[in-house]
């Protein structure tokens, strides 16, 4: 389903809108969780769990009833977008291949894989074509790897400083959702303001700098150190504030900042021919990248320590602005190639 939705925006949007859709649908997404899940808890609580669930029930029947009610926005396909299409069906390979699966299982099942090879070639032929498409896999692949590193072990760094359940949810949980939701909306208006290119840069120190936040929270004597204290008046309360707090805040902001202009660049390499499929496969770079720095994790944590471990995934950040050289030529001539299509 989020493949399909993310194909659809590639189809229906320019690359100028990809940065604040993404921006839109990160803050949405975070609220959507936030519903679900500590807003279902807090209601559970206040009215229980029969009430609770009955609200949710009613914003899945008002998510029904919007997308029946709202008809899809669809762009005239351009002839080209039909080649693939077209051609099989002109040779009869795809008639043949429906009759073969009825009559002839294997022969079909033949037929049509031979066919889906087929769809596959035309689909990474054109980025096989590109000329730095080894470039583009590796900073698919590295760009958000520190904070991938970093982010499996937050939770256990935060249960190593003796901070409690309710703690660890109400500030890196709900908070943090809170700060996401803010740095995907801002995330959005600068890529969507500046560009991808820029915002890939600067959205990106941000995302990297503040791994150093934990850096600092794991420091001898910082754990419990309140760095000042919160009064809440009509509370009566009063809260200290520590390092890790702020560093929670700043990650999640920081993530929220970085995912816009990263999802509007995967989005942009795409033919809207093949959007599907070619996004399919730089969701699946970016995904084997995470999986395999929250593996690595737990090893860098138990060799190096926590505070060594966060300035690591710091410094795991930085190659990627290396390959920047290569990257912003790549945005610029997408961005290009589209401003001068919409000007004829």
């Amino acid at each position: 389903q989020d493949l399909a939705v993310d194909a659809y925006t590639i189809d229906i949007l320019e690359t100028s809108e990809l940065g604040m859709a993404n921006g839109i649908r990160s803050g949405a997404y975070r609220v959507g969780s936030l519903a679900a899940g500590s807003g279902l808890l807090i209601l559970s609580d206040w009215l229980g769990w029969r009430p609770a669930l009955v609200g949710i029930g009613v914003l899945l029947v008002a998510l029904v009833v919007t997308i029946l009610v709202f008809r899809p926005f669809r762009l005239p396909r351009p002839p080209e977008a039909l080649a693939a299409r077209k051609a099989a069906q002109e040779s009869g390979l795809l008639l043949e291949g429906f009759h073969k699966l009825f009559s002839a299982p294997l022969q079909g099942l033949s037929m049509l894989s031979n066919l889906a090879v087929s769809f596959l070639t035309q689909v990474f032929t054109g980025l096989a074509r590109h000329p730095h498409l080894g470039v583009i896999i590796l900073f698919v692949l590295i760009y958000k790897a520190g904070d991938a590193l970093m982010g499996i072990m937050v939770i256990p760094f935060w249960k190593s400083q003796q901070f409690t359940n309710t703690e660890i949810g109400v500030v890196s949980g709900i908070l943090g959702a809170v700060a996401t939701t803010l740095g995907g909306f801002l995330g959005g208006w600068f890529t969507s303001r500046y560009g991808i290119g820029r915002a890939l840069l600067v959205l990106g120190i941000f995302q990297a700098v503040s791994n150093l936040g934990y850096w600092v929270a794991a420091l001898p004597g910082m754990g419990r150190y309140a760095v000042f204290t919160l009064h809440l008046p009509f509370w009566d309360q009063s809260f200290a504030i520590y390092p890790i707090y702020l560093a929670s805040q700043g990650e999640s902001l920081s993530s929220g900042l970085g995912y816009a202009p990263f999802m509007a660049f995967m989005m942009s390499l795409c033919d809207k021919r093949f959007s599907a499929t070619q996004y399919a496969f730089f969701v699946f770079l970016a995904v084997l990248s995470g999986r395999l720095m929250g593996f690595l994790g737990g090893f860098g944590v138990k060799y190096l320590g926590y505070g060594d471990f966060f300035f690591v995934t710091f410094l795991v950040s930085l190659p990627a602005f290396a390959l920047l050289p290569w990257i912003l030529p790549v945005v610029r001539g997408i961005e290009g190639r589209e401003t001068v299509e919409s000007g004829q």
